[in-house]
């Protein structure tokens, strides 16, 4: 199996072009944070009195459930072929540079034994869009984004950047890079 991370700051695009490619019948992991913080708010819903764990709320707990959470979902995940995920345990370094938060102790060890192929990063879009999970403005967005990379940049694996294409473009360019 050959895992690749798909990633960027937020509102890249990279939930769009993750569905492409499932469409196409490859084998996705869906993004780890975005679950987490569905389930934070579901949770604050049925009990008010519960205080969600949230990046913006406590980043260095929430990044450690991330990873639980990334770890459970890629374990999990059987294919032969590729596997896309939407995000991967790099990102974590990202997040933390970007929350002037320490990386977790251990992180670096468990990308190192995660089997990841290869980074694409997928560059910005033009035009920046929030979401009901997606608070971050532009600039925020922007800063989170150059963390990323420079975060995936510290470590031994190759980072290939997308430029901001249609999503077909995008797909059609990350499937002739795993085949060569």
């Amino acid at each position: 199996m050959e895992k690749y991370i798909l990633t960027g700051g937020p509102g890249v695009g990279k939930t769009s072009v993750i569905r492409h490619l499932r469409d196409l019948g490859y084998t996705v992991v869906h993004e780890a944070a975005r679950q987490i913080i569905n389930q934070q708010k579901r949770r604050h819903t049925l009990d008010p009195s519960y205080d969600p764990i949230l990046p913006q709320t406590c980043l260095s707990t929430f990044q450690l459930m991330v990873i639980a959470r990334i770890l459970h979902n890629e374990q999990k995940t059987r294919s032969k072929g590729a596997v896309f995920c939407d995000r991967g345990l790099g990102d974590g370094i990202g997040y933390c540079l970007a929350g002037n938060i320490p990386v977790p102790s251990g992180l670096d060890g468990l990308i190192e034994r995660s089997g990841y192929t290869k980074v694409f990063l997928l560059e910005q879009l033009p035009a920046y869009k929030n979401d009901r999970v997606r608070h971050e403005d532009h600039e925020k967005a922007t800063a989170i984004h150059n963390a990323i990379l420079d975060g995936y940049r510290t470590l031994s694996l190759p980072v290939v950047i997308v430029p901001p294409y249609p999503v077909h473009k995008r797909v059609e360019m990350i499937l002739d890079t795993i085949k060569q």
